[in-house]
């Protein structure tokens, strides 16, 4: 277990926004023999060879199968996590103070965030060439509270926080005579040597590493597991899949899934169907046979899911929650807020009793109804058949998350098993 958690660490360490994990999956994926395609160019493509393609943030990867296409097997997963977005307008003044105004992406458990160390990351646009540039700050920031002695019934039930002006992150102080806009310009001329960028995205994220919290070294936390843990398993699989006889085999990693995925770059898009039909164009299939190819696929929405925990047990439904250490779950509702179909389940246990690898359900309690996540947006615009898996976590969209190293090498073997397997969806 210890060079699988020193690979994810590595992945955690150097990924702190969503441009940073299209970086390093980049590189990797280079690394491992992808050549990179580009959206707004005429695809040429090659049998059994393996590309790359971006949209935004987003990333693809694919490995084409060596003959005639009779199917293709899907991984989507989302690379955004929660996090506080710093605004256009970022910085204000007060008593002496500079602070950056934030507004809140996602979802995250909020008290979690404070009294924590923070860093910035994102990217910057310059208008020398009007592509990204990666940016970390090198400095640390903080979230203070109120003082207890002040708010002495915090730890009785927390006063929601006001986020529009709690949420606004610490810098430092102001030097007598210095504006606002002179400010922010050394801000970014210290860290980044240039003024103020045409544009720029950043966001706050905890900064921490991955650390073993059981004398066992099996559990670990870390900032962004929530969905860390199921990109590292899927650019594991993809690293080491080969081309097979008659299937496409595709990784997507989607941006804005935490904020609902309506964008360009988004699940809820036409880039996943748009994906396909150039795919299978390029290669000179007809329409007839492009439908014929698409039902005959399947596709892996992975998303992690709530691990049961005794001290919230009443949240849970036990017997249908995943247990860390004990495999993947095969996240369900009836609510089809997950797009798991039975038949679906079926060629993923078949699958996983082959190999020998431990599966679990994960169905929410009827009071505490499931979170939203990519399967039914992808098997909506695609129309292929999908189940939603997910490795068990606690303290989901708090500032540090934790999960088993164990399932996380259950999760990474399954979808090996799935893309090398002959079997598929009736």
């Amino acid at each position: 277990m210890q060079t699988l958690f020193n690979e994810f660490k590595e992945l955690i360490d150097s990924t702190p926004s969503p441009h940073h994990v299209k970086s390093y999956l980049q590189k990797r994926l280079l690394k491992a023999g992808f050549s990179p395609l580009k959206e707004n160019k005429v695809w040429a493509l090659e049998p059994g060879k393996k590309y790359i393609v971006s949209r935004g943030c987003t990333t693809t990867c694919i490995v084409m199968a060596k003959k005639s296409v009779k199917q293709t097997k899907i991984l989507v997963s989302h690379l955004d996590t929660p996090a506080l977005k710093l605004r256009p307008h970022p910085i204000f003044f007060d008593e002496g103070f500079a602070f950056f105004r934030t507004e809140v992406y996602g979802g995250p458990h909020l008290y979690s965030w404070m009294n924590r160390k923070l860093q910035l990351a994102g990217a910057y646009w310059e208008d020398s060439t009007l592509e990204p540039v990666l940016g970390t700050v090198t400095q640390n920031f903080f979230l203070p509270t109120c003082p207890i002695h002040l708010d002495k019934e915090a730890n009785r039930k927390p006063s929601p926080i006001q986020k529009h002006h709690q949420l606004s992150v610490f810098i430092g102080e102001v030097k007598e005579g210095m504006d606002e806009k002179t400010y922010l310009n050394n801000f970014f001329s210290k860290h980044f040597s240039i003024n103020v960028p045409l544009s720029f995205d950043f966001y706050f994220t905890v900064n921490s590493s991955p650390y073993f919290i059981d004398d066992l070294e099996q559990k670990i936390a870390a900032p962004r597991i929530d969905n860390s843990a199921s990109v590292f398993a899927s650019l594991k699989a993809m690293e080491q899949a080969q081309p097979q006889e008659h299937t496409i085999l595709i990784s997507t990693f989607f941006h804005h899934e935490e904020v609902g995925s309506g964008s360009y770059q988004g699940a809820a898009s036409n880039l996943l169907p748009s994906l396909l039909s150039r795919l299978l164009s390029a290669l000179n299939i007809d329409t007839e046979n492009q439908a014929a190819i698409t039902y005959s696929s399947s596709i892996l929405s992975l998303d992690n899911a709530h691990a049961f925990w005794p001290l919230d047990k009443s949240k849970y439904d036990k017997p249908n929650s995943p247990i860390l250490g004990h495999g993947p779950a095969l996240k369900a509702t009836s609510s089809m807020r997950y797009a798991t179909s039975p038949a679906m389940v079926a060629l993923i246990k078949k699958i996983a009793k082959k190999a020998n690898i431990p599966l679990q359900f994960s169905v929410p309690h009827s009071d505490h109804p499931a979170g939203s996540t990519l399967g039914p947006l992808v098997a909506k615009t695609s129309g292929i058949p999908t189940i939603d898996i997910g490795l068990g976590q606690c303290s989901m969209h708090g500032a540090e998350e934790m999960m088993d190293l164990r399932d996380l090498d259950s999760l990474i073997k399954l979808l090996q098993s799935y893309l090398a397997s002959n079997e598929k969806s009736a």
